[in-house]
């Protein structure tokens, strides 16, 4: 018979003949492998390998909770509530006297208008030499500091009380911020302002701060050279490493810790364009109640420090903007950087340093050591006997009285 097709293929070797399909199934022995391979115990992690898995998961845990923490803190003391709308609030003005006039003023800082108090003295000959005013930490200038310029006005020196970006009736935002860079530079921008104003004698300059603007002050002395004829500092925050180890040590690990990753939380906000976590500016740490603060000061020096504030005022008066007792936390993870003490030996003014008898926020004997590294020599502490807070109610009449007086020989009054 004819070969077929693939028999010929075959049998001229082009195709080979598939064989047979071996038995798929495992011989006996194959199966007894497989078999201890399937029973074999697992091996020991061993002490290292479990503290690793516990690490990755608490890693994954931690990550998860700082999420959480940035879009809505766990802090009770950390808020994440919108400031009001400046916009909303009045516009109020200290009332003039028979001495003084005062009128609401604009000056740009960076582009942002900021705004200003301007006290002009009536009973003057010429024009009169300019004081430029700032407040303190957190604070702005409805906040006491016409207890001072009333009295520099008396004597015939125009003062000009600023708001900080941010604070009052200022523009900017965040709210409440405190930023030692752009305070100094708001400072600098009000003495370009005001020196160039036809109703002062821009050519007497005198700068003028208290605790942390105290150290502003000595900055923006620096920064404006033989412009600036007097400063005067008042329990300054002369340097903000020393600050930072003293407030440590007052303060706590555990409230150090909280504001730490209160700052960090706000940072990561700022940068998600989410509204700022804030804390309180003021605790009092002997009522018990444990709060978190910047400040956390003793129940006398907080009605110290309130003692000047328009709502407790008779009848009391809202604050400028709309201002709480809260500041944008991301502040805390650059104020160690904020360091006055280093611009003192680049001033050419004479200084007066207001030193307290006891201050529980800023090192007082940092003071003295600013005044050693002055080159003017009649820069001088004058000591109170009164501490930080308490220079704002009961040493506040000698206070003033030693800063006008030094004002008015350095600036020719």
């Amino acid at each position: 018979p004819t070969p077929q097709p693939c028999e010929k293929m075959e049998a001229e070797g082009l195709v080979q003949r598939k064989k047979p399909e071996e038995d798929a199934s495992p011989s006996p022995p194959a199966q007894e492998e497989k078999s201890k391979q399937l029973t074999k115990p697992k091996k020991n992690l061993g002490v290292f390998g479990i503290l690793s898995i516990l690490l990755r998961r608490l890693s994954f845990a931690v990550a998860i909770g700082l999420i959480v923490n940035i879009y809505q803190p766990l802090d009770p003391d950390v808020s994440i509530k919108l400031f009001r709308n400046i916009s909303e609030l009045p516009l109020q003005l200290p009332a003039s006297t028979s001495a003084y006039e005062v009128s609401n003023e604009l000056f740009d800082c960076s582009g942002l208008k900021c705004h200003a108090w301007l006290v002009l003295p009536k009973q003057t000959k010429s024009k009169p030499p300019i004081a430029v005013l700032s407040g303190g930490f957190a604070v702005q200038k409805d906040m006491g500091l016409m207890l001072y310029a009333r009295r520099f006005a008396e004597k015939g020196i125009a003062c000009f009380l600023i708001d900080y970006r941010g604070f009052g009736l200022s523009e900017g935002r965040p709210r409440n911020l405190v930023s030692p860079v752009n305070h100094v530079a708001d400072i600098v921008s009000a003495a370009n302002h005001i020196t160039a104003d036809p109703r002062v004698d821009g050519s007497r300059l005198a700068i003028w701060g208290t605790s942390l603007s105290g150290g502003h002050a000595l900055q923006a002395g620096a920064r404006l050279g033989e412009r600036v004829k007097a400063i005067v500092s008042q329990s300054p925050s002369i340097d903000g490493r020393a600050n930072s180890a003293y407030n440590f040590r007052n303060r706590g690990l555990e409230s150090t810790l909280r504001l730490l990753a209160a700052g960090i939380v706000d940072f990561v906000r700022g940068k998600l364009s989410l509204s700022p976590a804030t804390v309180p500016i003021i605790a009092d740490k002997r009522s018990g109640s444990g709060g978190l603060a910047v400040m956390g000061i003793s129940e006398e020096e907080v009605d110290a420090w309130m003692s000047k504030h328009p709502v407790v005022q008779d009848p009391p008066v809202p604050y400028l903007g709309g201002w709480e007792n809260r500041t944008p936390a991301r502040f805390i993870l650059s104020f160690s950087q904020n360091r006055p003490i280093l611009a003192v030996p680049h001033i050419t003014a004479p200084i007066l340093f207001i030193e307290p008898s006891f201050d529980s926020v800023c090192p007082v004997e940092l003071i003295r050591e600013a005044a050693k590294l002055s080159t003017h020599p009649r820069t001088r502490v004058a000591k109170s006997d009164y501490g930080h807070f308490e220079l704002y109610r009961k040493g506040l009449p000698a206070a003033v009285a030693e800063m006008t007086a030094f004002l008015a020989a350095e600036l020719g009054v």
